[in-house]
């Protein structure tokens, strides 16, 4: 049984054998004088009639068309796929961005395109009434930690003064 992905390699280089069937036959003569010359080489018999090594190097030749089609099909999905990946991931910042600006109340240019259809660059953060939603998912929290942090230097530096006595005396 002849699977699909087979069908479509045969048919690859049949495509490709008939787009230029004079410059595959010259590759092919060019790959069978040189396996000729090498095994003719200084007088010897080579060890095969000339018609096994015509032969050879014609399957040899096909099979070099039928792997390069193969890595080519390979990098072709593979550039697909990393193209799909890319533009996943472009998607989800694009949605990201337009959440967070709109928890900060800003446009999804941020104020920064001045033929910004929405704006006309004047919307920076606060052009707009934040999402409360948005705001409590991505701005308190970062607001919270802030706060708890300049709370525990502070506290750290009171800890670290020297007490005074009330005369003013350490």
């Amino acid at each position: 049984m002849v699977t699909e992905e087979a069908s479509l390699n045969v048919n690859g280089l049949l495509e490709r054998v008939m787009t230029d069937p004079v410059a595959l036959v010259e590759r092919i003569l060019h790959e069978v004088l040189d396996q000729l010359a090498q095994k003719y080489a200084f007088g010897g018999d080579g060890g095969e009639p000339p018609e096994e090594a015509i032969a050879t190097a014609l399957g040899n030749r096909l099979a070099q068309m039928i792997v390069s089609e193969d890595a080519s099909a390979a990098a072709e999905r593979a550039a697909t796929d990393n193209h799909r990946e890319e533009l996943t991931e472009y998607e989800e910042l694009v949605d990201r961005n337009t959440a967070l600006a709109t928890a900060l109340g800003a446009c999804d240019c941020w104020g920064q395109h001045v033929d910004c259809l929405i704006c006309h660059g004047a919307g920076g953060p606060g052009w707009a009434l934040p999402d409360k939603r948005l705001f409590g998912s991505y701005v308190h929290p970062a607001v919270r930690a802030v706060t708890e942090r300049d709370a525990e230097l502070a506290g750290a530096l009171r800890r670290n003064e020297p007490h005074r006595k009330e005369s003013g005396d350490v």
